[in-house]
């Protein structure tokens, strides 16, 4: 494995080596329209996706692979996943508040199911928190059903091939 520097350390902050999966940013941006796009995040993204990031959630931003909602020049979004053999895994999927509704998330998950296809997945995973309706019901809109359900969440599972 090939490890890669995404960014440069700060006094702050230093952002850890990021290992590089081939699949991870070999995907072309989908523009979307004039102002548009989802693509790969970039060092520079960081800052912004940090600040709607729960703290807890933080460490996780420099280990798994990242892609954003572009709109305007101004990432408004952004979806991250994680890779096994054969399993796909959407992990967070935010948006900017005033950004919400546009179908921005549906993109961004949209790409994320493209990714998982033309890399061989044969199932895709999603665990949401039953406190996030929205993101049930973008899972089941794009075709995911509940595949495991317990107190807090429900896992739902989607079929690539």
């Amino acid at each position: 494995m090939t490890i890669v520097q995404i960014g440069e350390s700060t006094k702050d902050e230093a952002i850890p080596p990021l290992p590089y999966h081939p699949h991870w940013l070999r995907m072309e941006p989908w523009v979307i329209d004039d102002e548009t796009v989802i693509r790969a995040h970039t060092p520079e993204d960081l800052s912004v996706i940090k600040a709607w990031t729960p703290a807890e959630s933080q460490p996780f931003l420099h280990i798994h692979p990242t892609i954003v909602a572009e709109v305007r020049g101004t990432v408004v979004g952004y979806g991250q996943y994680l890779v096994s053999a054969t399993v796909f895994f959407h992990l967070a999927l935010r948006i900017a508040d005033e950004w919400q509704r546009f179908g921005l998330g549906r993109r961004l998950m949209d790409y994320r199911i493209a990714l998982a296809r033309e890399i061989h997945c044969a199932h895709h995973y999603a665990i949401v928190l039953k406190s996030k309706p929205a993101m049930m019901a973008l899972c089941e809109k794009v075709g995911m059903s509940a595949y495991y359900e317990d107190a807090q969440t429900i896992t739902y599972q989607g079929r690539t091939a």
